[in-house]
């Protein structure tokens, strides 16, 4: 360790001369990596999107060929529900939301826009989940998947997502435009269990799924 310190430049080393002097320095230290710890993850998330949604056009391609004209699978960086868009012939014929999982204490969790999309668009709509819980934990690398392929076995989809959200946002929806009814606001947040996460079929069989979808549209 002091060799590690005599090697960082004079300001690294002037830091955590500061940092050695503050009465909180484990929790500073703490948050510090709790706070790296979600960018991480962040970015990981927002590679998967990108990631998965280009792995499902390539196959869907693949399956129908030349057959398949205006069509585009688009990944969305702002968040309106959804994370990836499936366009044919100019109009949406599909969402997903793409959720990851890096903590067994935790599940997977959907804001109340997505649980609303997914049941306005229930016929539609799909959450991708990918458990990364058990992934080379403590290596430097568990957040970079370079291969999609890795991965494909922690990745369930679920179709049903809508159906299964629409017993508990009945009510929300039917008085959502009313200015004398209560309504719930804020973060609340629907969670899905790792039971219901393992219903959820693979990526081949969401892409078959997917292609019925773009035929009859």
């Amino acid at each position: 360790m002091k060799n590690l310190i005599i090697g960082l430049d004079k300001y690294k080393i002037a830091l955590l001369g500061e940092l050695s002097r503050q009465d909180d320095l484990e929790r500073i230290i703490m948050l510090g990596k709790q706070a790296l710890e979600e960018e991480n993850r962040n970015n990981a998330d927002f590679i998967f999107k990108h990631t998965i949604g280009t792995h499902i056009e390539k196959l869907i391609r693949e399956k129908i060929g030349s057959d398949l004209t205006n069509f585009k699978i688009e990944v969305r960086e702002q968040q309106g529900g959804q994370d990836i868009i499936v366009e044919y012939n100019n109009i949406i014929v599909y969402y997903i939301e793409v959720k990851s999982r890096w903590d067994i204490r935790n599940s997977i969790t959907m804001s109340p826009l997505q649980m609303e999309n997914s049941v306005i668009n229930k016929s539609k709509y799909s959450l991708c989940c990918v458990d990364m819980t058990n992934y080379k934990v403590g290596e430097t690398d568990r957040y970079k998947v370079s291969d999609i392929n890795i991965i494909l076995d922690r990745i369930n989809v679920l179709n049903d997502i809508g159906d299964r959200i629409e017993p508990l946002l009945t009510g929300v929806l039917a008085v959502k435009d009313l200015d004398n009814e209560i309504t719930l606001s804020g973060d609340y947040r629907g969670t899905i269990p790792q039971s219901i996460v393992k219903l959820g079929e693979s990526i081949d069989d969401f892409v078959n799924h997917l292609i019925k979808v773009i035929r009859n549209n």
